[in-house]
């Protein structure tokens, strides 16, 4: 009786992922409505981070939207790709945040160093903040108020998205391509 019910269970999924792949909404509803908690648990259970859970689930469904017709199932249920999309956002995030505090740690350890006050480390600071400004006003404009409002207001993508009235997508995807964009035009400087 138990194989039985997982076994539709299972039908029940691959069909939902077929639609899915179709771009039937009401699948992709269905998918949602049985599994969100569900991962949303599990990116809990990782970052330990309501907001955050709740970005990453969002973030997954977009993926698992976006992907479907990469899904196999020969290789996995459609909970377990799922899982494992969900698993690698919030890795993902926590490379991120440790790439945050790492540099924010140096930083702070040069700003405290004895010798901060050393001429050639102010001119060098004006001179990099001169090449970042340059880089920053070579940015689309969209890109760039994405951006300033992320790193210089401190503003969430979610509350980015609210005050632009824009998706959530869309202000992620900005914010993306300024940073690649800007990773581009710092290189020529550092290499």
């Amino acid at each position: 009786m138990i194989k039985e019910k997982q076994s539709a269970l299972s039908v029940d999924d691959q069909a939902l992922m077929l639609g899915v792949v179709h771009r039937d909404h009401q699948a992709f509803a269905e998918l949602y409505r049985q599994y969100a908690n569900k991962l949303y648990s599990f990116a809990f259970h990782l970052l330990q981070n309501h907001h955050e859970a709740e970005e990453v689930l969002q973030d997954a469904f977009v993926k698992i939207w976006q992907n479907a017709d990469k899904y196999d199932s020969k290789k996995s249920s459609p909970f377990v790709w799922f899982a494992m999309i969900v698993r690698n956002l919030c890795i993902d995030r926590m490379r991120s945040h440790t790439r945050r505090h790492v540099f924010l740690e140096r930083w702070n350890h040069e700003d405290a160093s004895p010798d901060h006050e050393d001429g050639h480390r102010i001119v060098m600071a004006a001179e990099l903040s001169q090449q970042i400004s340059a880089a920053l006003s070579k940015l689309p404009d969209e890109q760039w108020e994405a951006i300033k409002m992320a790193f210089y207001r401190g503003m969430t993508q979610e509350e980015i998205s609210h005050k632009t009235r824009q998706s959530l997508g869309t202000i992620k995807s900005r914010i993306r391509r300024g940073m690649l964009k800007l990773r581009e035009l710092l290189r020529d400087i550092y290499g």
